[in-house]
């Protein structure tokens, strides 16, 4: 993952220190960036891992700086609002990268498909509380781009949120548009039954078809946990998507992250 996008994610998702970034590997226990969208297939298990890990929920440490991170004095979540230009390749296509780029001084962002090749670009995303985005490119070049947005109100008694952002316990939505014959198709969203979805990966798989793997949980990235929240899998055929499937459950411990 370029290293620029994944600094940047601390400032735009959920920084208050730089552990803050860091979670636990819900299918292989190795620390990850959770919510980076990483492309590379390792981050939740890669092109080989997803769907076999064990859904018997296991404790894990919360992120540093996530429980009672309201006592440090700063908000735990907040959007960079410096940085004009984040860019991530797109997993199997050398020529491509998505790139979120700066619309204004609350931190919203525009993400675009750009081609370092022939300088061309296209919005993916317009302008609004988008999240690091992730990409593949499968069999024939057919592409699945995919990222997240705050879908919440902003609630301005927050203390866990910097500035106009939505506080992310109020919805964050997983949203996903493919890329054929050189047309973007629309925006669709998936993971619909959570109240956050964390993208962590995007991946194409040799039969054609695309692998999404995300977070769920009840709109924070750590605890506390509930029914249902962990690791899950959508699979993409190129014309329908597949029921979400639970690939490692989580059970954080208690946490009461600022509302």
């Amino acid at each position: 993952m370029n290293t620029a996008w994944k600094m940047g994610l601390c400032g735009m998702l959920a920084a208050l220190t730089v552990g803050a970034c860091k979670g636990t590997d819900d299918v292989t226990g190795a620390n990850v960036n959770v919510g980076t969208g990483g492309t590379t297939g390792g981050d939740t298990g890669g092109g080989t891992g997803g769907g076999t890990g064990n859904v018997t929920p296991t404790p894990v440490t919360p992120p540093e700086g996530v429980v009672g991170a309201q006592g440090a004095g700063s908000p735990m979540f907040a959007m960079d609002k410096t940085e004009v230009r984040f860019t991530i390749d797109v997993f199997g296509a050398g020529d491509w990268k998505l790139e979120g780029i700066l619309a204004d001084d609350v931190g919203r962002r525009e993400i675009r498909l750009a081609n370092a090749s022939t300088g061309g670009s296209e919005v993916v995303a317009k302008a609004d509380w988008n999240l690091p985005p992730a990409g593949a490119v499968g069999q024939g070049g057919a592409m699945l781009i995919c990222y997240g947005r705050l879908m919440g109100p902003v609630d301005p008694k927050s203390t866990a949120t910097d500035g106009t952002m939505p506080t992310p316990a109020h919805g964050a939505g997983l949203f996903c548009r493919t890329r054929k014959d050189a047309t973007l198709g629309a925006e669709v969203r998936i993971a619909k039954s959570a109240t956050a979805a964390w993208l962590q990966d995007v991946v194409a798989l040799p039969n054609g078809s695309f692998r999404v793997t995300y977070l769920r949980d009840a709109g924070w990235i750590v605890g506390p946990a509930a029914e249902g929240h962990g690791v899950y899998e959508e699979v993409f055929d190129g014309a329908t998507w597949g029921a979400p499937n639970l690939v490692k459950a989580n059970a954080f411990p208690e946490a009461t992250p600022g509302t």
